[in-house]
């Protein structure tokens, strides 16, 4: 299946894009499990609450887990 009336899907190509991304996504859910396992024990006789400790940013949309915007809260709660 090289070419279909002059159509060449590349399905392996897409099968190797399709497996970096959930490869990418597994490290940022497991990144993102261990930040707020780690902010629970740290927070744990506060009521904690996922949303003020987890950021999720995109960049060419991909997930990331953004750790500035957790710096600036420290920043502002000690203030």
């Amino acid at each position: 299946m090289n070419s279909k009336n002059g159509f060449n899907p590349q399905f392996h190509a897409w099968w190797h894009l399709i497996c970096a991304i959930d490869c990418h996504m597994g490290i940022v859910c497991g990144e993102a499990m261990r930040l707020l396992s780690i902010k629970h024990l740290k927070y744990s006789k506060q009521s904690f609450k996922p949303q003020d400790h987890l950021h999720i940013v995109f960049h060419f949309g991909l997930p990331f887990v953004d750790y500035s915007k957790d710096k600036q809260i420290n920043i502002t709660k000690n203030q």
